[in-house]
């Protein structure tokens, strides 16, 4: 082989060496930016005759997000109380004109943008 066929064939090697290094950074910038991003949010409206307060959990990221478990917490610390258990026990000295609570199971699914009710409380205002 004559020394530009060891040029062409060593710039050929770290081309294709480069080209690899380039696809494996693009995929893990890929995959970094398809991530979902679950965002929980507290709407409080009020009139002159009722308040209501809604919690909503929203995928606000680039995929989709996959509930595997759900646990619960009070004050930062892991408990069993169920979320009915305890919005029943929160608000059983209020007179609520209306509720709504939905429960989340392992095995949930969020596609993009999609956003969901955890619970709807809507209580009289003068109590």
């Amino acid at each position: 082989m004559s020394p530009s066929d060891w040029i062409t064939a060593i710039l050929a090697c770290l081309a294709l060496v480069i080209s690899i290094l380039v696809f494996f950074a693009n995929r893990k910038n890929t995959l970094i930016s398809h991530k979902p991003n679950l965002a929980a949010n507290r709407i409080s409206n009020s009139n002159k005759v009722s308040e209501e307060s809604i919690y909503m959990l929203q995928n606000k990221g680039n995929g989709i997000a996959f509930i595997r478990k759900v646990e619960n917490f009070i004050n930062l610390e892991k408990t069993n109380i169920k979320l009915n258990d305890y919005l029943k026990e929160t608000y059983s000295s209020i007179p609520l004109i209306d509720t709504s609570i939905t429960t989340l199971g392992s095995e949930s699914i969020f596609a993009i943008g999609e956003s969901q009710t955890i619970y709807r409380i809507k209580y009289d205002n003068k109590f």
